[in-house]
């Protein structure tokens, strides 16, 4: 089952309004539903996305099924609404496309705010989903150490980041996009995960 709802993508020349049409049967319909999918007959229908419009609209979907902790984010731990890129990457654009999709499709207002480089000191804090850029992850033990005790949930594209702290990282195999999970992370910053997203997980570090 694993295998029928994950989705591929090529990483040839972009085609026209795919991210378009993926934004709109992915961010509609609820992570949920993908993941209870017995097979992607509607997806495969469509021209295949690129890799960073398939992992922006992954991110959108996690804030979905990530409870954020109570206090300064949500009094009732509800999810938050923002994406945040540390360093330089090509998926800030990707995830500005999906943005201005989601207002259009759907009114709702996902915010992104775009860090440059990482320098110590820099202030991360927020109430707010982090996908730290593949250049940046030579600094992620400051970066961990900096947001102990904050409510960032810090995402990579790269496995290796889950032992120093990371507690998502999305991966790719065999053209497909997957994720892995540093649970211990997750719940020692006092996040709250669906449990469909562990079950998925190719990998869960407990």
């Amino acid at each position: 089952m694993r295998d029928n709802i994950l989705i591929s993508f090529k990483t040839s020349a972009h085609r026209p309004g795919s991210f378009r049409r993926l934004a709109a049967l992915i961010s509609i319909i609820q992570m949920a539903a993908i993941l209870m999918w017995p097979s992607p007959p509607i997806l495969a229908a469509q021209p295949i996305p690129q890799e960073y419009e398939l992992k922006s609209v992954y991110l959108y979907n996690f804030l979905q099924f990530v409870n954020w902790p109570a206090g300064p984010c949500s009094t009732s731990g509800k999810r938050v609404e923002e994406i945040a890129v540390l360093g330089d990457s090509p998926i800030g654009e990707s995830l500005k496309n999906l943005q201005a999709e989601l207002k259009k499709t759907r009114e709702v207002e996902l915010s992104l705010r775009f860090y440059g480089p990482y320098v110590e000191g820099m202030d991360l804090s927020g109430c707010q989903l982090i996908f730290i850029s593949q250049p940046e992850l030579k600094h992620i033990k400051k970066i961990v150490a900096s947001l102990k005790g904050k409510s960032a949930l810090l995402v990579a594209d790269d496995e290796d980041c889950l032992d120093q702290g990371c507690m998502i990282a999305l991966l790719t195999q065999s053209s497909r996009i997957r994720w892995a999970i540093n649970r211990r992370s997750i719940e020692a910053s006092g996040f709250k995960m669906n449990a469909r997203l562990l079950e998925m997980a190719v990998k869960v570090i407990q």
